[in-house]
């Protein structure tokens, strides 16, 4: 990878995670002064740092998630022209064995279509 490119991850790595550690410590201390106080104003914050640090956590994890779904795709991809290529060699043995019509063309063509 590009030095260039790589200094910018890793900022935004570092970026990231001083942030998400800032919430998590706002989020302490405003769970701290509900318990003591019960205002809700720490209540809302509460909520509000919650779903901060739920976004920043799935934006850290968001790189693992892409590489896990084209693994995914690569191996779906890997089965299907398995399937394909099973196919293929069950319907050459299915025109051998039936006679000449207008039905084993259509199968014909769409074996070689595969």
């Amino acid at each position: 990878m590009n030095k260039a490119i790589e200094k910018c991850e890793a900022y935004k790595r570092k970026t990231i995670a001083a942030a998400l550690e800032k919430a998590k410590a706002e989020y302490t201390d405003a769970e701290g002064s509900f318990n003591d106080t019960g205002f809700d104003r720490y209540y809302n914050k509460m909520t509000k740092k919650e779903a901060e640090i739920a976004e920043l956590e799935e934006y850290m994890n968001r790189d693992n998630a892409i590489s896990a779904a084209i693994e995914e795709k690569k191996k779906v991809r890997a089965e299907l022209e398995e399937i394909k290529k099973n196919l293929k060699n069950k319907l050459f043995y299915l025109l051998a064995a039936i006679p000449e019509c207008s039905e084993g063309r259509s199968i014909q063509e769409y074996v070689e279509r595969l």
